[in-house]
């Protein structure tokens, strides 16, 4: 026991220098406030921190009407919360700004015939978690109703899926947040703050993908508009040392972990203070001790 803890310690010495480097806060990316990047300059993406953002970006042309549909992600310092113009509003985040106050942020707008998501430069790793929340179009659409979607009220509620993929493409999990919630009655609401979201689970990845559903669907998919919020992409949990949990998970080195149970056998998302009983895909079963 002492052993794996003190070997989970030592790993972790590298990943507490090099957490900055890999968090992507988009604050490295040159944005004047109240501006967003939406892919024009044809470049297909942006680097942030340690990983790529993939993006979207097509002229179209209807009965010689023009117009211009980006996808995947953009970037954005926009500080309205307001929805009233694709143009411009599809930028907005419903808060007004990035996690923990920053300035930028990333919006993601899902299109199902060309898939954009994110890689992970540098090779497969454990990613710890990001913020989320809605987009000022989604939030809205929601809490009012449009001309396509409907109010949400009890029963409603509308789900992302980041799926985790290692080198190979093979799926090494999935984690569901919901950016409204309102199974259980009207009171669940529509989320309107930044959440962490804890995306360990997933093990050592080389990819992120993105899907989102949503109660309110109809013969031609969803009507809620398909959009997120997302900020800090490989921060640790607020109040958490960066290297804990990651480093003890990856130090093991028994492949990817499926699974992770308090002593008394409850099952956890991300590892915790006390005993973690850790189980990995290749069948090893180990114990590593977090303090």
């Amino acid at each position: 026991m002492r052993k794996i803890f003190y070997f989970a310690l030592l790993m972790s010495m590298p990943a507490v220098a090099q957490q900055s480097d890999v968090v992507a806060t988009f604050e490295d990316l040159a944005l004047e406030r109240d501006c967003f990047w939406n892919g024009s300059d044809g470049t297909g993406g942006f680097v942030s921190g340690g990983f790529r953002f993939e993006n979207g970006y097509e002229v179209m042309d209807y009965g010689g009407y023009s117009y211009a549909y980006a996808y995947g992600f953009y970037y954005s310092t926009m500080t309205a919360t307001s929805f009233a113009d694709y143009a411009t509003d599809q930028y907005n985040s419903c808060v007004g700004h990035g996690a923990e106050g920053s300035a930028t942020y990333a919006v993601y707008n899902v299109n199902n015939y060309t898939p954009k998501g994110i890689e992970v430069l540098g090779g497969e790793r454990v990613v710890p978690g990001c913020y989320l929340t809605n987009d000022a179009c989604a939030y809205w659409s929601m809490m009012q109703g449009d001309g396509y979607a409907k109010k949400f009220g009890a029963g409603d509620w509308f789900k992302l899926t980041i799926t985790g993929l290692d080198a190979a493409g093979a799926v090494t999990g999935a984690v569901d947040f919901y950016l409204a919630d309102m199974r259980e009655g009207a009171d669940g609401g529509i989320v309107d703050d930044w959440q962490w979201v804890d995306l360990s689970c997933l093990g050592r990845v080389a990819r992120l993908s993105f899907d989102m559903s949503s109660s309110d669907s109809g013969q031609y998919g969803m009507n809620t508009p398909a959009y997120f919020c997302l900020d800090n992409l490989g921060a640790a949990q607020p109040g958490v040392d960066p290297s804990v949990g990651v480093a003890a998970v990856e130090a093991a080195g028994d492949g990817v972990p499926v699974a992770i149970y308090s002593a008394s056998g409850v099952r956890r998302s991300a590892l915790a203070a006390g005993l973690n009983i850790v189980k990995y895909g290749n069948g090893v079963t180990k114990k590593i001790f977090v303090r």
